[in-house]
């Protein structure tokens, strides 16, 4: 499995170097530093997935301010993803999905692939795997987005809990169990639940390609050190959300390592 690290703009060295795998948020391309790193890593080859900020500002940006941004840059990512409409019927994100495709492959460099993220109102699984099935109609999708949003509201019914880490365990399995994995689609976790374990089970599931967090780098930045707990983070995570502009410090750059060493042994130890 990948993991991308995600890091505030003043910590982005602390993303390991050998690191190949990114996933940037849009809104940060404003900073001439966020746009520079992640030009650096696509020149050198990496694989780059632009989000579209549904989880920083619980709404996607519009089709049309991605572009903007994509228009701004000097290089072009591998994915993008697709705005997508937590809390909403289904069919609102399948409508916007197909329209992006559309207006990205007329207005922006065809040789970007999409990342689609199927969404539902709360408790509508039916309707989510209705808007989920529709990714073997698009041909430009490479990755389906299993995030931290999408997973919780439309299993949460069937699961008798909103926990993200149990809820995305338990659609994962539910996918590969009913045969409704496409082939040569990738999956994409977008965000860790509760705690960093979720990553190991997750690599029981081949199509599960890779994942993304701030969680190494932030709890870090705050002092907290990933532990033997069931979850890895045994007073939970912290509440404090991400300061992508916080200054930077060499207090906690040790637990920094360590956190982001955890993750990587859980990756490499299967």
């Amino acid at each position: 499995m990948k993991h991308a690290y995600i890091a505030p703009i003043n910590y982005l060295h602390m993303v390991p170097e050998e690191d190949n795998f990114h996933l940037t948020l849009a809104h940060l391309f404003k900073d001439k530093r966020y746009t520079s790193f992640y030009k650096e890593k696509k020149e050198r080859g990496d694989f780059i997935i632009m989000d579209n900020g549904c989880f920083e500002y619980k709404k996607s940006f519009s089709k049309e301010y991605l572009l903007e941004v994509l228009e701004k840059l000097t290089f072009v990512p591998n994915v993008v993803v697709l705005p997508d409409y937590p809390f909403e019927h289904y069919k609102v994100t399948v409508d916007s999905a197909y329209e992006s495709i559309e207006f990205f492959r007329n207005n922006y460099d065809k040789s970007v692939q999409f990342m689609y993220v199927p969404q539902s109102e709360k408790g509508d699984l039916q309707g989510w795997l209705t808007g989920y099935s529709e990714v073997q109609k698009m041909p430009e999708v490479s990755f389906v987005g299993l995030s931290i949003l999408n997973i919780p509201v439309a299993f949460c019914e069937e699961t008798g809990t909103e926990d993200i880490s149990f809820n995305r365990m338990y659609a994962t399995a539910y996918l590969q169990n009913n045969n409704l994995i496409p082939p040569n689609m990738k999956y994409h976790c977008l965000g860790l639940g509760s705690g960093v374990r979720e990553i190991k089970y997750m690599q029981n599931f081949p199509f599960i390609y890779s994942n993304d967090s701030s969680s190494a780098i932030w709890h870090g930045i705050n002092g907290i050190e990933f532990d033997g707990s069931s979850t890895g983070l045994f007073l939970g995570k912290t509440k404090k959300e991400v300061d992508f502009y916080i200054d930077f410090s060499n207090d906690n750059n040790q637990v920094i390592k360590d956190n982001i060493k955890f993750i990587q042994n859980l990756i490499t130890n299967k």
